[in-house]
């Protein structure tokens, strides 16, 4: 009678080392779950920073395009205000011809008007694109701190999450030594309760 609890007192035991291994078995199997989806949110993230870094790049090249072409239209800028320097000064000199001159100074004072007007068109359209590219150039290099931004917060959260997948790491080799351990620690209750069913 007493062998026959002893029994069944063992089997008892025996299912509960049983479930509690399958219940092991299972969290493990989740950590190891949560370290490949991890892994895979790191290489995520490595692309994505990979094509902030292009963007980047593209930015910064749209940038120096910018840069070129204001410097383009600031010499175009002073070259139309030379050329509107050199006419008012042809036109004051007509001014003090006597009255002969002066009709073809009327002349070249109306072709004279006729050209400011265009250069001052040319003016009034240079500081317009000149206004443009600034703009342009303000919104560009808006766009390149953000792009800037972005991609440091891209190493942030990788750094971060390498840290937890480090931890992960550990915590599943952790989870290995006891996992065996435990399986040792199952090898002796078998062979003791074979000894004691022998006995």
């Amino acid at each position: 009678m007493q062998t026959s609890r002893r029994e069944a007192r063992d089997v008892t035991v025996e299912e509960d080392a049983l479930d509690w291994r399958c219940a092991r078995d299972a969290r493990a199997l989740a950590d190891a779950q949560r370290c490949r989806a991890l892994a895979a949110r790191v290489e995520e993230l490595g692309r994505r920073h990979t094509a902030a870094a292009k963007a980047l790049a593209d930015t910064r090249a749209r940038v120096e395009e910018l840069v070129e072409d204001a410097r383009r239209a600031r010499a175009r800028g002073e070259v139309a205000a030379k050329a509107c320097d050199a006419m008012k000064r042809e036109l004051t000199r007509a001014k003090t011809l006597n009255l002969d001159i002066e009709r073809r100074a009327t002349f070249e004072l109306e072709r004279g008007a006729r050209a400011r007007k265009a250069l001052v068109e040319m003016v009034r359209e240079a500081k317009s694109d000149l206004k443009d590219v600034r703009e342009g150039m303000k919104e560009a290099r808006t766009r390149a701190g953000l792009m800037e931004e972005w991609a440091r917060r891209c190493d942030t959260a990788k750094r971060n999450v390498a840290v937890k997948l480090s931890h992960m790491r550990e915590e599943c080799a952790t989870l290995r030594r006891r996992m065996h351990t435990l399986a040792e620690e199952n090898v002796r209750l078998r062979r003791r309760a074979m000894s004691d069913k022998r006995e």
